[in-house]
């Protein structure tokens, strides 16, 4: 009976061999791709900066929004409600 690895020997030549040569890695190096990545790194790390800032002020600018339309509602309910009275008022005066 074989235990698993018992038929399987590796040469130490194949094992050791390297297929990748110097020339080959300058061949496909290309120096201005990376900067040009890194450089867009760098912008998009300012820009979240001045997101974060920009959140702060989107936020507000909401809840603001949200107060000045709360506002609006309670008027625009109040008058409906006076409108409603005046209507009803009118109702009962023609009945009688």
């Amino acid at each position: 009976m074989q235990t698993r690895n018992q038929g399987r020997v590796a040469l130490m030549k194949t094992t050791c061999e390297l297929d990748d040569t110097f020339d080959e890695y300058t061949s496909t190096y290309d120096e201005d791709k990376e900067n040009e990545v890194n450089a867009l790194k760098t912008r998009k790390n300012a820009r979240m900066v001045l997101e974060h800032l920009n959140e702060k002020n989107v936020f507000l600018q909401e809840e603001t929004m949200k107060l000045e339309r709360r506002v609006e509602e309670e008027e625009k309910s109040k008058k409906r409600i006076e409108d409603l009275v005046v209507y009803f008022k009118n109702l009962d005066a023609q009945k009688l």
